[in-house]
């Protein structure tokens, strides 16, 4: 070769070799921006479905190995690594206010999904596989040499979390899975990374609404771990197969439509297309749109906002809030990687419910005004009554469809907006505008007795209101205008009514459209106060805390004189607030062994018991038959939507889709009208007796006692439409339109009439003992219950609470307006504002995270911690700063060893300060003979063994040279 070819072809190689080297480092650099990181992600889902083609597995010897067929499902343990919420050298800076509140809101994320999720457990410790990704990390993250090879004790979910600080970027999160885990009888993820934009997500523990946000947020990108994305749909499970879903079947699950203008993919897996048939009500769908719009972390990896406006999977947060709904559990379910998904911990959903195709294809640009929509410009109160606002079609996700966008000072449940310097001073107080986590929007004009003015051209307002346990009925009522409520009924609603105070009118009030609605959209009390998660109005609390709002420091249970116990009182069931009540909420029932309110099987919405035979009422897909809920009723039965239960068929019919429709007949019978007509009956009867007159049962008719058929029923029965007789009407009642609706009452017997139901009650009491008439279980006409009594304010020390009930105050407190805060104190406590509330303490007060504190009335100096709790200075952390380790051992912060930056123990060095290296866990000031320091400060063997890609190329290089020359 010429001197001439050998240079250019020298000078090529080099360059090669540089773009190579250079190529290394700016996919590093690639992977700060959510972009990026979102096309990792996919790159990811590629990476695990191309390991799994070339790495089967082998059921037989795995089934042997492990003995997994007859395990039981349980609770999901999920395990957690916050080690990497730190700041970095070249990092972005994160306090430690900052590091405590993410801790706080994944820890109550983990905490929900115990509840949430359940699993075949991994009976083995769980093991990153590093030969499931390219590059050995999980989404950028470097799992310890442990998590690689010792693996995590009692997990089948370990999660990663990370942040970056990008003020430029427009997300809050994203998370991805970045391993699986298959055994003979699952496959599921088992590793997966979430990080924090920190930049956006700004509140640190001083704003409570932000809070319960930023749960739901949180809750939203584990989610996408859970296995809720467009790219990782190839990797969902099929349980028939064993296998990985695989590319092509994935594709066959997606269908793409022209919708309102926009290409959009419509998901048709089973539970997903069967849930949008049945909620919008049209039988021929092909599935749920995925978002159309944005940019590649939101398109198809999300549901359309269009349709489904709050749902929590949609692409991206909301003023309002965002709900779990059984859409998202459906799509979980279809994963196939859970082995069940608890759809009562979902939120009631009413956006385009039965609205039909027309809604679902063309929402907004309809002929037809649906209420989920607005004109340009409108002001009214938005769909779920949360805010006012004005109609805008701004947001990027939503088809340029104007809905009620909230103003951000108008939002009725932050109460930060009580204090907003308005334009008079006086606008809130003046217009009885009350902002609380109680608060909802109504169509209103009414003002406060001392207002100055009366705004008559401002109709919308926040007032309080509560609803009936039974959400048939709520009170209105108002801050500035005492002892004056107004009570709205179903009957009431749309309907404008006077607020008269002290004889004068003070304007009007609308009943809300929808009660119903608004009564399934109840905040929690002081949205959980940090410690918890809001679940259709109850706080789930974390571990070592309780009350209606989860701001009591209790390892057991709160009585309802608001004590600390160890176990509930005989009668009385922990809930999910971890206060002891009578009555245990829906999905659970009162396990009178434990004194809890024990979980019904994930099938029952309502049950008496743990087994799936059990159930007194099933989730949204199924129906109830002899105590177990299916999906189909058995043959001769049919689903009846109204009661949610498998009905028999009427004699004579072989199948029927409602009680009036036969679809086959059995020999003897012929039809008519859709009804089975014995060839032995006479007309109008459909059966009988051996009496061809005496009726069993009738054609169109109803069925009277004794066995005739008549269009009309006597008085005390009304027309049963689900099984055409004439059925009595509920005890106490005299007349009645249905089983619910009673019109008169024997009153002879001591029944009353309140609202549509007849009660032996005595007034006030709306509900009572079976015992005690006189022994209220919940009040009427807004009255509050106190020690089984129905009394208009609450005695000192307790406070008017959610669902008409009065709850104690904190501890030490004499008065108060809710469960969080204290305007005086007992005797022997004093106030004090932490986080920015007024609270009670005594001389021995100690706020947890501190087990004990330093000195009197000092309950934030810290002189031990409670359990996962690492004493630094006078603080509990849960992460040391840096150049400390948590000590287990008597639970401080230790120091590092010398030039350590961050180490695991007192002989363990994991990162070092500049200028030193890491080697064989120490920090040294150059490595030693025969290794070199990579980027990361860490000394690398340089044995051809270990060359990396870098070293590859240089010794291609030599090797060519020498050959050339």
């Amino acid at each position: 070769m010429s001197c001439l070819n050998k240079n250019i072809f020298i000078r090529t190689l080099l360059l090669f070799f540089l773009l190579q080297a250079k190529k290394h480092v700016f996919a590093q650099e690639g992977y700060t921006c959510s972009h990026d990181y979102d096309d990792l992600i996919y790159e990811t889902q590629n990476n695990l479905n191309e390991y799994f083609k070339q790495n089967p597995i082998n059921s037989q010897e795995d089934e042997q190995n492990r003995n997994l067929g007859g395990q039981t499902i349980q609770p999901i343990r999920i395990t957690t690594d916050f080690t990497r919420l730190t700041a970095q050298p070249g990092g972005p800076a994160i306090t430690t206010d900052q590091i405590n509140y993410l801790i706080s809101v994944s820890t109550t994320v983990v905490n929900f999904l115990s509840n949430f999720i359940k699993v075949k457990p991994n009976t083995s410790n769980n093991i990153f596989n590093n030969k499931q990704t390219n590059d050995g990390t999980c989404i950028t993250v470097i799992p310890s040499q442990d998590d690689q090879t010792i693996g995590i004790t009692n997990s089948d979910l370990h999660l990663y979390f990370i942040f970056n600080s990008e003020s430029k970027a427009g997300y809050l999160a994203n998370a991805g899975f970045c391993n699986l885990q298959q055994t003979s009888t699952y496959l599921r993820p088992n590793f997966g990374r979430v990080l924090f934009n920190i930049a956006n997500m700004k509140n640190s523990g001083t704003n409570l609404e932000q809070y319960q946000n930023d749960v739901m947020v949180t809750l939203h990108e584990v989610i996408h771990v859970l296995g809720f994305s467009y790219g990782a749909m190839q990797n969902w499970y099929n349980k028939s197969t064993n296998q990985l879903l695989g590319q092509t079947a994935a594709n066959n699950l997606i269908t793409t439509q022209k919708i309102r203008g926009l290409d959009t993919k419509i998901l048709g897996s089973p539970n997903v297309l069967a849930t949008a048939q049945k909620y919008y009500g049209c039988p021929t769908l092909k599935g749920m749109q995925l978002e159309n719009q944005g940019g590649s972390g939101s398109v198809n990896s999300h549901w359309e906002r269009t349709i489904i406006r709050s749902e929590i999977m949609t692409a991206s947060a909301l003023t309002e809030g965002l709900n779990l709904t059984f859409f998202t559990i459906a799509l979980l379910k279809d994963t196939g990687y859970w082995d069940d998904v608890n759809e009562n911990v979902t939120d009631p959903i009413y956006w385009g419910r039965g609205k039909g195709c027309d809604f679902f294809e063309k929402a907004c640009s309809s002929s037809t005004q649906y209420e989920e929509f607005a004109t340009p410009g409108q002001l009214a109160c938005s769909f779920w009554g949360d805010g006012q606002g004005k109609g805008s079609n701004s947001d990027s996700y939503g088809d340029t469809c104007n809905v009620i966008q909230i103003y951000s000072n108008r939002l009725c449940s932050d109460i930060a907006n009580q204090n907003y310097q308005n334009d008079p001073a006086s606008f809130n107080s003046d217009t009885s505008n009350d902002f609380s986590y109680n608060s909802k929007c109504f169509v209103s004009n009414v003002y406060s007795p001392s207002s100055q003015y009366k705004y008559t051209d401002e109709n919308l307002r926040c007032h309080f209101y509560q609803c009936t346990p039974d959400k048939t009925q709520l009170t209105i009522s108002f801050s500035q205008i005492p002892n004056t409520q107004i009570v709205c009924g179903y009957s009431d609603q749309g309907t404008q009514k006077d607020v008269v105070y002290q004889g004068n009118k003070l304007g009007q009030v609308t009943c809300p459209s929808n009660i119903a609605r608004m009564c399934d959209d109840q905040q929690c009390v002081n949205f959980c106060t940090y410690n918890g998660i809001c679940i259709r109005g109850q706080c789930l609390c974390n571990p070592g805390f309780g009350g209606v709002d989860c701001s009591q420091q209790c390892q057991g249970f709160i009585s309802q004189a608001g004590i600390c116990v160890d176990s509930c009182p005989n009668g009385t069931f922990g809930n999910s607030d971890n206060v002891c009540r009578q009555t245990c909420p829906n999905g659970t029932y009162p396990d009178s062994n434990s004194g809890l309110c024990k979980l019904c099987d994930f099938s029952c919405s309502q049950c008496t018991g743990p087994s799936n035979n059990q159930c007194t009422a099933c989730q949204f897909l199924s129906y109830l038959s002899n105590g177990t809920c299916v999906t189909t009723c058995p043959n001769g039965l049919f689903a009846d939507e109204a009661s949610k239960t498998c009905n028999k068929c009427p004699d004579g019919c072989t199948s029927c889709t409602s009680y009036t429709t036969c679809t086959g007949c059995k020999a003897g019978y012929s039809s008519t009208s859709n009804t089975c007509v014995s060839s032995s009956c006479t007309s109008p009867c459909a059966t009988c007796t051996s009496t061809a007159a005496s009726c069993l049962s009738c054609v169109q008719l109803y069925l009277q006692q004794p066995n005739k058929c008549d269009s009309s029923c006597p008085s005390g029965y009304f027309k049963n439409s689900v099984n055409m007789t004439c059925t009595a009407c509920p005890t106490g009642c005299k007349n009645c339109s249905d089983a619910k609706t009673c019109t008169l009452c024997d009153t002879s017997s001591g029944y009353r009439l309140f609202g549509s139901t007849c009660t032996i009650c005595t007034s006030p009491c709306a509900t009572c003992s079976l015992t005690d008439p006189k022994s209220c279980l919940t009040c009427e006409n807004g009255l509050y219950l106190q020690n089984s009594q129905c009394v208009a304010t609450c005695q000192k020390g307790y406070f008017n609470g959610p669902n008409y009930t009065c709850s104690p105050c904190i501890q030490g407190c004499d008065q108060c307006s809710n469960g969080n805060s204290c305007t005086t104190c007992n005797s022997n406590y004093k106030t004090y504002t932490y986080k920015n509330v007024q609270v009670c303490i005594n001389s021995s007060s100690c706020f947890s995270p501190c087990s004990t504190c330093s000195g009197t009335f000092q309950p934030t100096t810290c002189a031990s911690c409670n359990k996962n709790f690492y004493l630094q200075d006078t603080s509990c952390v849960p992460q040391c700063n840096q150049g400390y380790y948590g000590n287990k051992t008597n639970q401080k912060c230790t120091q590092c060893p010398t030039n350590c930056l961050t180490c695991s123990d007192s002989s363990t060095c994991t990162q070092c300060s500049n200028k030193y290296f890491l080697s064989q866990k120490i920090c040294v000031s150059a490595c030693p003979q025969g290794s070199s320091a990579n980027n990361n400060q860490v000394c690398i063997s340089t044995d051809l063994k270990t060359f990396g890609n870098l070293q590859y190329f240089t010794l291609t290089l030599i090797l060519l040279l020498i050959i050339l020359f």
